[in-house]
């Protein structure tokens, strides 16, 4: 099990990376692009990153980066098992505790809850500090005790800081509900699970960094298309940037990248009807080619039916090595309970998805091994009776 996820962490961890480095290069070459067309882009890298199930596609760019699939051989090389089918066992396959997986899953894992620990108590504090905070209309609220403003929650609250004029108010109310309007308090809640699964990747941190700088880019240019007030509003951001120390990884919305925020606004143009359309046309498909998985062809062998070999090819590895120990040390404990596991492996065969062939193949296998189990349990209870004799 360990093996499984490390391996689907490895291979989710690459893809996402390609698609993050593709993304730089694109917001390197188009520099002038409105950044909620980059900030749509890096939507791309979340979900390769959490949706379980990739979507296949002929436009996918995997279908360049990686070769298709063949037909695999399986070879066994179990002692005296020689077939066109495989499994290569070892005791250390099957004992996660003495392999390198187990302490590389408690490394990861470790550091998973780390982050979070870390962030929980950062967002503890700050909720410290909310406690008291005096609700002014519906989810909007005024603390005394924050610098400048944000949202926070996936039922999202405003949280404003005691004494914004009206027009700052106005403004910072505008900004916040722009988050929320385009679901940002769920988007920045998913940034930073992946961020959390992926910790060891860094360019997952670099997406996640991005990935926040654009949101708050692109929605201060949703504010300038509503308002178009860019002196004022680049005063505003200044005088309510927030402390840095909760904008890092905090699932808070913090006014971080005061700079580039005050210098975005101030040379934003609204761009034209035909660049957001050839933008939005590049972005659609950019995201399609990033976020689907190669077309496997008609000739690949089925995952699933891949999956369901690895598994009988495991158990059997197992199953011989009982029996090796059984064989060696002339104990038949637990034989009658591998008996029955070996019956339940033959029903699941029976309705696996593999060919018919390869089920005779494994059924043939598995009864040959319960022989060996049943003629081993024997000679133990006659050399046994023979002691007792002599």
């Amino acid at each position: 099990m360990i093996p499984k996820i490390l391996s689907m962490l490895f291979n989710t961890t690459l893809n996402a990376s390609i698609s993050i480095i593709i993304i730089l290069f694109i917001r390197i070459i188009i520099k002038n692009m409105p950044k909620k067309w980059s900030y749509y882009l890096w939507l791309v890298v979340i979900f390769r990153c959490l949706c379980p199930v990739i979507p296949e596609s002929n436009i996918s760019i995997y279908n360049l980066l990686s070769k298709q699939l063949t037909e695999p051989t399986y070879q066994i090389n179990i002692s005296e098992y020689t077939t066109n089918h495989t499994v290569t066992p070892t005791p250390q396959q099957f004992d996660n505790t003495n392999t390198p997986y187990y302490i590389i899953f408690v490394i990861w894992l470790s550091i998973l809850c780390i982050i979070i620990t870390y962030n929980l108590v950062l967002n503890a504090k700050l909720s410290s500090k909310l406690k008291y905070a005096t609700k002014l209309k519906n989810n909007i609220y005024i603390s005394e005790n924050i610098s400048s403003a944000f949202t926070s929650g996936l039922l999202p609250k405003i949280y404003l800081p005691d004494g914004l004029s009206r027009i700052e108010r106005k403004y910072i109310i505008l900004h916040e509900k722009t988050h929320i309007r385009r679901g940002d308090h769920i988007i920045k809640y998913l940034a930073f699970i992946t961020l959390c699964i992926h910790w060891f990747n860094p360019l997952i941190w670099v997406a996640f960094t991005l990935t926040v700088k654009d949101m708050e880019l692109s929605c201060d240019e949703e504010v300038m298309n509503i308002t178009n007030q860019k002196k004022i509003y680049s005063n505003i951001l200044l005088k309510n940037s927030i402390n840095q120390s909760y904008s890092k990884v905090s699932i808070y919305f913090g006014k971080s990248y005061v700079k580039e925020r005050v210098r975005n606004v101030l040379n934003y143009k609204k761009p034209r009807f035909i660049v957001n359309v050839v933008l939005c046309l590049l972005v659609l498909g950019v995201s399609v080619a990033l976020g689907t998985n190669k077309k496997t062809p008609a000739t690949a062998v089925n995952l699933n039916t891949t999956n369901q070999i690895d598994e009988i090819n495991a158990d059997l590895g197992e199953l011989v090595i009982y029996k090796q120990k059984l064989n060696s040390n002339g104990n038949a404990v637990d034989s009658f309970e591998k008996l029955e596991h070996i019956e339940r492996q033959i029903e699941m065969i029976e309705n696996s998805d593999i060919k018919d062939e390869d089920k005779e193949f494994y059924i043939n296998l598995y009864n040959n091994v319960a022989a060996e189990i049943i003629f081993l349990n024997a000679k133990v209870e006659e050399d046994y009776l023979n002691s007792q004799t002599n």
